[in-house]
């Protein structure tokens, strides 16, 4: 059985014809699945970080479904007022910890586009623990009625 190698000519027509090709991707931007990739890691890693503030306030790691759907297509929330001299500081700051990280997350998720629905539901998410969070803060700086 006498097999022929291919050619030196031909071996080296197809080295220079893959170093074309790779050359010419070299300078090409990102992909567009690229972008979207390193935006939804953008998400993850400020949605690990709202869990993390979550967990420091005291409350479970993800809100409620329900809280999450009264939020869905609702504005993003703004932050608690600050408050000088509050015993609450660290509910408060966690608060508002958690409510830039949605306002980043719901940033991303609009820049994403409306219909990345995984986006969107991480928006959700965040405004609902943004809320929760605010509503943490609130209740700790109200001075509670006294019972005579």
């Amino acid at each position: 059985m006498n097999r022929r190698l291919p050619s030196a000519a031909l071996l080296a027509a197809l080295a220079a014809a893959l170093l074309v090709a790779l050359g010419s991707c070299a300078g090409a931007p990102p992909s567009a699945y690229l972008n979207r990739d390193i935006r939804r890691n953008e998400i993850l890693m400020l949605d690990g970080k709202i869990m993390d503030y979550r967990k420091q306030l005291g409350l479970q790691p993800r809100p409620s479904s329900w809280l999450i759907q009264q939020m869905h297509g609702g504005p993003v929330i703004q932050p608690p007022p600050r408050r000088a001299g509050t015993a609450c500081a660290d509910a408060c700051d966690l608060a508002d910890y958690i409510c830039h990280a949605q306002e980043d997350i719901c940033r991303i998720a609009d820049e994403l586009g409306e219909d990345d629905d995984w986006a969107r539901a991480k928006c959700d998410s965040a405004k609902a623990s943004c809320t929760e969070a605010k509503k943490r803060c609130t209740d700790c700086a109200t001075p509670k009625p006294s019972i005579p």
